[in-house]
């Protein structure tokens, strides 16, 4: 079918295919006696250690999947609108928008390179076309004689295709298909699943009428060839010494109105031993914002019993046939939604080949979207980690990117063995740094882990913040609210150091009556406070200017992230030389800060500063007794001043993909590559007895000391003087 082309499926056709020959739907209505009263299986190790992923997706790794998502022919064949129709050809339900590449987050795997290769998928199901060009390339194994069906094929495709028009959820995985004709079968395909190390073992089929009860389980499962079944599926799920675990998937059926669960799906509910191999998959397409899911329109059973082990799945797709070996045809139902979930198994154990098939489970609920349902209950995932589920949409949402990403808080190490929250040693890098602390951390690579114990490589660039500079506007205003506007037009140009205009919060500015002596006090805020005082000497028409500064600074300035601040103590120096009618005024400032250290800083000890500024202008020239004033300066910024660390720092991964972390002290510089520069323009104006008029315009480039960054601003203010 062409791409995007509205699609139209026969419900009772669409059903039929989905559910296969055992499955057959089931009446009721009421969501009653679903509560599992069985404990869940315990908590995953929080600390099980894994091979380093991705701390997050580059904008490279994003973009591409974006254009796989947008261009590429495989991707977009799986973009389909459709809907259910009558048996007299009637639409009768909504126009789904279904594109389970994109809803599954698969695309987001493909684009890192992640393909499931390595990885064994078994797939049970009526038959299968071994000869079809999208698994032909991918089949391993055949147990038993499977016949020639399109179901299986179809599910096969999902979870490994791979052609030229088509491609799965990981098409490098290798798939052993097996029947499910008679227990004999399912028994064989199930100990192949254990003796292979499956990760998964897919079930998109159902027996027909058997809900989640005691007497269906004892009626199939309890006796004979059906307890021989039940036994293989808890040998191969059963995790211990020398037994990894695998992963039952089971596709829920497709009855909307159901009351109780597949007995095959929901399973652990009467064999709770079960539960930590075991996932259950919905049909739903979901409503999208970004890579978030608002909402989700079931079009299957809701996960009733199997809630706690369920997943909803884009179970819509364009999948092989078995009509040729080049046939595809758009199918949907739990038995697509299923295989999705069993080729996330396999690219989250390529990704992570240190975590066993049963801790990959862990982290697809985990990381399940469920921001879109209000939760029934919870349980606890790993230690410290609890999710909650839904009785409908069971753990939400499958977001194959999100379990690829930390899940939680992360770790890391210290160099005694302990544990500390990442977030308590984030950075937060002052103004007067600019991006120092980013580009000195930006190349190495940071071993965390997350909440799962799963590992990662995070940039150490992410453990610097940068505190954004004050918007040029709010300086200006800060400046005009607090100056005497008078005062500043008619004094004489004595090269007196701009009063904390890097600091957040307002000045009050002062003087003696007789001249000579001045100040500023920088009234509280944020946790930054101080005083500047100066004292003026004449020498004919040129004047010098020398002060003393003393401010704490709550980091907006000079901190790195410490709830201490910083204690500053700085020198002033001007000199000035005022014709009258013309002037020029050169200021300087030079200082040390006493950094306090947050966590994970080893020593950050004192920096020192500096700034320098330049004005000319002249008196009467627009008007008599205005003031024009061209400026340039360099504000406030570290010159120098180190500061180390101690970090886990990410080595290259040892054969067979084990983690590799060791523990360096990294000593790194706080002063910035490139220095803010400002031109700025004043104008004054006095307008009459005790009102005065500023025109003020600036522009700067490396704006917070940050390379390529500019800001400009102006300000208008009008100052009356009762």
């Amino acid at each position: 079918m062409d791409v995007g082309r509205p699609a139209l499926l026969s419900r009772l056709a669409a059903l039929v295919l989905a559910a296969g020959p055992l499955a057959a739907c089931k009446g009721g209505t009421a969501l009653t006696g679903y509560e599992n009263p069985n404990a869940p299986p315990g908590p995953a190790d929080a600390g099980v250690l894994s091979a380093y992923w991705r701390a997050v997706f580059t904008p490279g790794e994003t973009a591409a999947a974006l254009a796989l998502l947008g261009s590429d022919a495989r991707y977009m064949l799986q973009r389909n609108d459709w809907w259910f129709t009558d048996a007299q050809g009637n639409r009768d339900s909504p126009v789904y928008a279904s594109h389970p590449l994109k809803h599954s987050g698969s695309a987001y795997a493909h684009a890192t390179g992640l393909t499931g290769a390595g990885q064994t998928v078994v797939v049970v199901d009526a038959g299968f076309r071994p000869t079809h060009e999208a698994i032909a390339g991918q089949i391993a194994a055949t147990i038993g004689a499977p016949p020639e069906d399109s179901h299986g094929t179809a599910v096969a495709s999902v979870v490994a295709g791979a052609s030229g028009g088509m491609i799965g959820i990981a098409p490098g995985a290798a798939l052993a298909l097996g029947g499910y004709g008679s227990f004999g079968a399912l028994t064989a395909a199930t100990d192949h699943a254990d003796a292979a190390g499956a990760v998964a073992q897919n079930n998109s089929w159902g027996f027909g009428g058997a809900a989640v009860t005691p007497d269906a389980f004892a009626s199939i499962l309890g006796s004979g060839a059906g307890a021989d079944y039940y036994g293989a599926l808890a040998a191969y799920t059963r995790r211990g010494p020398g037994e990894k675990g695998g992963v039952v998937v089971f596709a829920v059926s497709n009855n909307e109105s159901a009351d109780r669960a597949d007995l095959m799906a929901a399973l652990p509910f009467l064999a709770p031993e079960l539960e930590a191999g075991w996932i259950a998959a919905a049909n739903a397409v979901p409503t999208m914002a970004g890579e978030n899911v608002t909402a989700a329109s079931l079009i299957s059973a809701p996960c009733l019993e199997a809630a706690r082990w369920c997943l909803l799945a884009d179970g819509t797709w364009t999948a092989a046939s078995a009509a040729s070996d080049t046939s595809y045809d758009l199918v949907t139902g739990s038995s697509f939604a299923a295989p999705q979930v069993s080729g996330a198994l396999a690219l989250l154990a390529e990704a992570f080949p240190a975590l066993d098939p049963q801790d990959l489970r862990v982290r697809l609920l985990a990381s399940a979207q469920d921001g879109f349902f209000t939760p029934d209950a919870t349980v606890e995932l790993a230690e410290g980690f609890s999710k909650g589920y839904s009785h409908t949409y069971g753990m939400g949402f499958l977001d194959i990117r999100a379990a690829l990403l930390p899940i939680g808080p992360t770790t890391m190490a210290t160099a005694g063995g302990a544990r500390v929250a990442t977030d308590d040693i984030r950075l937060t890098a002052g103004s007067t740094m600019g991006d120092a602390v980013t580009k000195a951390l930006g190349p190495i690579d940071i071993a965390v882990t997350d909440s799962l114990g799963a590992g990662f490589v995070m940039p150490g660039a992410a453990l610097a913040g940068r505190t954004a500079p004050l918007p040029l506007a709010e300086t200006l205003r800060a400046e005009a609210l607090s100056a005497d506007l008078g005062r500043r037009r008619t004094r004489p140009a004595a090269g007196e150091a701009a009063a904390f205009a890097a600091y957040p919060g307002r000045t009050l500015d002062f003087a003696a009556p007789e001249g000579g002596i001045h100040g500023s006090l920088l009234l509280p805020t944020a946790g930054s406070y101080g005083l500047a005082i100066g004292r003026t000497l004449d020498a004919g028409d040129a004047r010098l200017d020398i002060g003393l500064r003393l401010a704490h600074d709550g980091g907006q300035v000079f901190g790195l992230g410490g709830a201490a601040g910083s204690e500053i103590a700085g020198l002033t120096f001007g000199l000035g030389r005022d014709s009258g009618a013309g002037f020029l005024a050169l200021t300087a400032e030079t200082g040390l800060a006493r950094i306090a250290a947050p966590g994970g800083v080893t020593r950050a000890g004192e920096v020192r500063y500096d700034s320098l500024g330049l004005a000319l202008g002249g008196r009467g020239v627009l008007a008599r007794g205005d003031r024009l004033t061209l400026g340039l300066a360099l504000p406030v910024a570290v010159r120098a001043g180190r500061a180390r660390m101690t970090l886990p720092v990410a080595l290259s991964a040892a054969p067979g993909g084990a983690p590799a972390a060791e523990t360096r002290e990294i000593a790194f510089g706080l002063a910035p590559e490139a220095r803010q520069i400002d031109l700025s323009l004043d104008y004054q104006l006095p307008l009459g007895r005790g009102a005065e008029l500023l025109l003020g315009l600036r522009h700067a480039e490396n704006f917070g000391n940050q390379a390529g960054l500019a800001d400009t601003a102006g300000v208008l203010a009008l100052q009356l003087a009762f």
